[in-house]
């Protein structure tokens, strides 16, 4: 919630072309915010300090204090953490904001072992905040530390029931592989880098896991020393033992869960580890078939040149009429072949084909190549490899060149900008292009203007104002690939 409106009054400052000074609460929230993001938590905690002193309107002050908490929960101060929480979970004049301090409490006091405040906490977030948005999350991690019901009177035993025989255990579902994995590199480039980013969540999960496994592996230890130490009577030492014991049957069998999550993560690591490798072998063969052709190429090339040079020379081509003539045929032949190799580029693109683009492209390149060849050429190299640097390249020299701006180039350099995450780059992107897209994206561009907009606000932390641009991409053509993104955007994110 804090970013939402640091964020949104940062962008009115912008856009009513009003500075942004140093010394400006805002502004230092904002740089205090950046450090927090790269990891620079003393010099954050410094601006956010000087954020509060600045006496700001309440909501900025607060939020400045649910920032420093937290810092001081990353640097193991739970203590100090849980002060700050408290200040802004009881006034901060934003109903959202407090009962994410709320939550940030409940895991400082399970950290802590203090389930009695824990469930204090716990049953306050379910009366204060029923409409939050984590509302959910709260009762599925935490219901089990809380029994809203008394404990009835005993019963007699009624007469159990012999169980029934246990159910035959149903195999683990298996991932699905893709039969062909070089059909599958060629006709869907995005799975290898979809690959590697879930390849680097379960690797950092794998961390996560290993570091409570160890907590709790210290906790057993800690326990098991001060059963041994307890210098109390036999009868009250072995009611502590029991429920010591009780304790630690407990964390080892947390121990024992953690530990089967750990080896299941670590195999489907080393899984995708293998299927990556495989495709990137098959991409460095098909990288080698590429420049082979493209040699190939070359070698035909020069050969039809010396060709044509040995004609001349042996006085074969004498006739000057035949000549003009010749030349009229061969500058339409050349024509003829450069459409031909532009429209099998297009096709390639639309069938996801993004090599086979590369190598019609290619030989237009070498030549002359036009504004409608940089734009082709950048929409394969972004497809293909997602590097934004080649994509960049030829997309601009398709602009320079091109006579009148092309929307469609606008927005695909727009969208290179952002997928990299070139902010500064794009700023000034947008600055220059902006409003001429503003005023001159129709129909499925629109949606897709719209639909940049929405992603780079999101990026910028600004749910609100990102709802509204992809509700906007939506409504401008409901059909349309872009339209769909943003829905799912919404679904999943907003």
């Amino acid at each position: 919630m804090k970013k939402i409106t640091i964020f949104s009054v940062a962008c009115l400052f912008l856009f009513m072309g009003l500075p942004l000074r140093a010394d400006d609460p805002g502004t230092m929230f904002l740089e205090a915010d950046q450090l927090l993001e790269a990891g620079e938590l003393d010099e954050a905690a410094e601006l956010y300090q000087a954020v509060i002193d600045s006496e700001p309107d309440d909501t900025l002050r607060y939020d400045a204090k649910e920032s420093l908490g937290e810092i001081n929960f990353e640097k193991g101060r739970l203590g100090e953490a849980r002060q700050y929480f408290k200040t802004v979970s009881e006034n901060h004049p934003d109903q959202l904001a407090r009962g994410f301090a709320l939550f940030s409490k409940i895991e400082i006091a399970l950290l802590e072992d203090d389930l009695r405040e824990a469930e204090e906490l716990i049953r306050r977030f379910e009366s204060n905040h029923p409409d939050h948005p984590i509302y959910s999350v709260v009762q599925e991690e935490f219901s089990e530390l809380i029994d809203p019901t008394p404990e009835p009177e005993p019963e007699p035993d009624p007469e159990v029931p012999e169980p029934p025989d246990d159910p035959p255990e149903e195999e683990p579902p298996t991932e699905e592989i893709p039969p062909d994995p070089e059909q599958a590199l060629a006709e869907d480039p995005e799975l290898r880098r979809q690959l590697i980013a879930e390849l680097e969540r379960l690797k950092r999960r794998e961390m996560r896991l290993e570091e409570q496994y160890e907590a709790s592996r210290q906790k057993v230890e800690d326990l098991e020393r001060q059963l041994e130490e307890i210098p109390r009577p036999e009868i009250l030492r072995d009611e502590i033992a029991a429920r010591v014991e009780e304790r630690l049957d407990e964390l080892r069998r947390r121990n024992r869960e953690l530990l089967e999550r750990l080896e299941s993560t670590s195999a489907q690591n080393r899984e995708l580890a293998e299927r990556l490798t495989e495709y990137q072998s098959r991409l460095a063969e098909l990288e080698d078939e590429n420049e082979l052709l493209t040699r190939q190429n070359q070698r035909l090339t020069e050969a039809i040149s010396q060709e044509i040079v040995s004609l001349v020379r042996e006085g074969r081509l004498t006739d000057i009429a035949r000549e003009v003539e010749l030349t009229d045929t061969a500058v339409a032949a050349l024509d003829e072949r450069e459409e031909s190799l532009r429209a099998r580029a297009r096709q390639a693109i639309s069938e996801s084909k993004y090599d086979v683009a590369l190598n019609n492209l290619h030989p237009l390149l070498q030549e002359d190549p036009t504004a409608v060849d940089h734009y082709l050429a950048a929409q394969a190299y972004w497809r293909l490899s997602g590097e934004p640097i080649p994509a960049l390249e030829h997309v601009s020299r398709s602009i320079e060149m091109a006579e009148d701006p092309d929307p469609e180039r606008l927005l695909l350099k727009a969208e290179i900008l952002l997928e990299a995450d070139q902010r500064a780059e794009l700023e000034q992107f947008l600055a220059r292009w902006g409003n001429w897209l503003n005023e001159h994206a129709e129909d499925e561009n629109e949606s897709r203007w719209f639909l940049i907009r929405g992603r780079r606000l999101l990026n910028m932390g600004a749910d609100d104002r990102a709802f509204f641009e992809l509700m906007r991409s939506v409504n401008a053509a409901p059909g349309s690939a872009w339209a769909q993104q943003a829905r799912t955007i919404i679904n999943e994110e907003l």
